[in-house]
């Protein structure tokens, strides 16, 4: 197809524009963005060529661990557990310039959501780095490439609901992301955390004062109406299984309340969510219990060298797809979302630890 106009010979070829004159050749590429699939099986995925869905219909459930935090990015061996290294232990007071955030690291945030707690609302809710918002969005656009996403759960982090976000650029329509209490990660570590701060030096820079610990204090979480207006899509009018008032038992949840209060989550999601494709930002341990959980590998609750380990052994942004078909009740893994990898740092999933029968690697 072609048109004649002012002298110049119009070409449209497929979606670029080739305009053609006397002297020179200009092309110039339309622009058009790639969108995931979501709630419409015929929708086509513009961009690389995806494996085309099976028709056979199945359940499918896509956990995933939240992207790198801005106070915890990377890991350090301390006595037998696997603890998060503070490569920005200071950066709330350094970034804090009289009440304004500067960051001085180009893999912090370029800025902070505002909050009614301000800055300090931060210190056991901190959002994710430059890092992280990269990989999450990569991660996103690899599942979002080859699932058509009907639902997003997040915990109520903020590290969750910003990867959670990510999934919305490369979705028509956007999913709102339903926020979920139960998602979050296990309470009883809060008091060990500040153990730890208490007694190595390897945690420092203003974590504590002489006789308290900032890591005793309960999560202040973002209110609905504070994340919408910092553009995190979220669901205004779902409503959580367990609400907001998980502080009284900050530092004292025991495992098998943590276990519990996951499991109940998943038992009634599952149940309720007709979706096909399920996504859940969530953390680390919880994302172990619920693979467990759903393959029945014996004796599911998870002891605490398991839930120490879990952070190492499941990195950020890493993933695992779980599905089952309708007529069957059995959940199985599936295909596993590529990984992403940069310097020593992974988004791959210890599968031997994952999977493990709870052998002498974790003696009770």
């Amino acid at each position: 197809m072609h048109l004649i106009l002012s002298g110049k010979e119009m070409f449209i070829v497929s979606a670029r524009l080739i305009t053609i004159s006397f002297n020179h050749v200009t092309i110039a590429v339309n622009s058009v963005p790639k969108c995931g699939k979501i709630n419409n099986e015929s929708q086509e995925n513009v961009g690389s060529p995806r494996t085309t869905p099976t028709k056979t219909r199945r359940k499918r459930l896509i956990l995933m661990r939240h992207a790198e935090r801005v106070d915890r990015v990377g890991f350090f061996r301390f006595l037998i557990v696997d603890a998060e290294l503070l490569v920005f232990p200071g950066w709330l007071r350094l970034t804090n310039l009289n009440g304004t955030y500067s960051r001085y690291n180009l893999n912090q945030p370029r800025y902070l959501p505002t909050r009614w707690s301000g800055m300090e609302g931060f210190h056991n809710d901190s959002p994710i780095t430059q890092i992280g918002e990269f990989t999450a969005q990569a991660v996103a656009e690899e599942i979002t490439g080859n699932y058509q996403i009907g639902s997003i759960y997040s915990s109520p982090a903020l590290r969750c609901i910003q990867t959670a976000n990510q999934f919305n650029k490369f979705l028509l329509p956007v999913a709102r992301i339903k926020v979920e209490h139960s998602l979050f990660e296990w309470l009883g570590w809060y008091k060990i955390r500040c153990y730890l701060a208490l007694n190595t030096t390897l945690i420092i820079d203003k974590l504590m004062s002489n006789t308290s610990c900032n890591m005793l204090q309960p999560p202040k979480w973002m209110s609905t109406e504070e994340l919408i207006r910092s553009n995190l899509n979220v669901d205004m009018n779902y409503k959580p299984v367990h609400g907001s008032n998980l502080q009284p038992i900050v530092g004292s949840e025991s495992i098998v309340g943590y276990f519990d209060r996951s499991i109940d989550f998943l038992k009634i999601m599952l149940e309720n969510d007709k979706s096909e494709t399920i996504c859940i930002i969530t953390h680390a341990p919880t994302l172990y219990i619920y693979t467990r959980y759903l393959l029945n590998i014996s004796d599911t609750t998870p002891i605490r060298e398991e839930l120490d380990s879990s952070g190492s052994k499941i990195p950020y942004c890493s993933s695992v797809v779980m599905e089952k078909n309708a007529d069957d009740d059995g959940w199985k893994l599936g295909k596993a979302i590529k990984v992403m990898t940069y310097l020593n740092q992974s988004t791959k999933i210890d599968y031997q630890f994952l999977l493990n029968k709870r052998n002498d690697q974790f003696p009770k």
